[in-house]
């Protein structure tokens, strides 16, 4: 599970470094296609990027949390 409070939420990481955040407060949130789950990483990703979202938290961009929300759980 995510373990950050999402600050403000964008459609691309441009957008999230004109409004003054870092590279490194700066999470992508992609979906995974098999399972449904949301994987949390750096902003680097643009595959099945639904979002990126902004913390306070930083990170060191190797750092990925998984998020299940499957109508199974």
């Amino acid at each position: 599970m995510f373990p950050y409070v999402e600050i403000k939420r964008f459609n691309t990481p441009h957008d999230a470094l004109k409004e003054g955040f870092t590279s490194n407060q700066i999470w992508s949130v992609c979906e995974c296609d098999e399972t449904g789950d949301w994987v949390y990483g750096p902003p680097h990703h643009y595959v099945n990027r639904a979002f990126v979202i902004t913390t306070r938290e930083t990170h060191d961009h190797d750092t990925y949390y998984t998020e299940n929300f499957s109508e199974e759980n």
